[in-house]
């Protein structure tokens, strides 16, 4: 035994764009697109005097998560364990639903098979879909 691997088991193995960290349909890099974003000045909280008038991050940032779904329908996602709307970022729901493979009761609402937003109760998960979406060349937000 030399601890080399067999010639016969070496060529098995994948070469150039075959090999899984070369496939030219998993290189983010490679299949990036920009997003057509909206200009963020727009989206500013007012303040006209120090101490006077409220706002909430999270809402703000919604409208603007809402409006960058909206310009980039086939290429923009957020995925998260089921809180988009307990932290606040309910505008996304405007211009798309979560996304839902499975039959619909007539009490469902927000659900479709294309909604942009994917929520699941795993972190892990919402971390693994994020991953393979930018791998493919697309964009994401994990929010969590």
């Amino acid at each position: 035994m030399t601890g080399a691997l067999r010639p016969e088991l070496r060529v098995l193995a994948s070469t150039g764009e075959r090999r899984i960290s070369a496939n030219p349909h998993a290189n983010g890099g490679l299949l990036l697109r920009d997003l057509d974003l909206p200009a963020f000045p727009d989206y500013a909280v007012a303040v006209e005097k120090p101490g006077i008038g409220t706002a909430e991050a999270t809402r703000v940032l919604g409208t603007f998560l809402r409006d960058v779904i909206a310009r980039n329908p086939d290429h923009f996602r957020i995925m998260g364990p089921d809180e988009t709307a307990s932290n606040r970022l309910n505008a996304v729901f405007e211009p798309t639903n979560k996304v839902w493979m499975a039959d619909t009761g007539a009490t469902d609402e927000g659900h479709s098979p294309s909604g942009r937003v994917m929520e699941v109760l795993s972190e892990h998960l919402c971390q693994g879909w994020l991953e393979g979406y930018l791998l493919t060349g697309r964009h994401g937000l994990f929010n969590c």
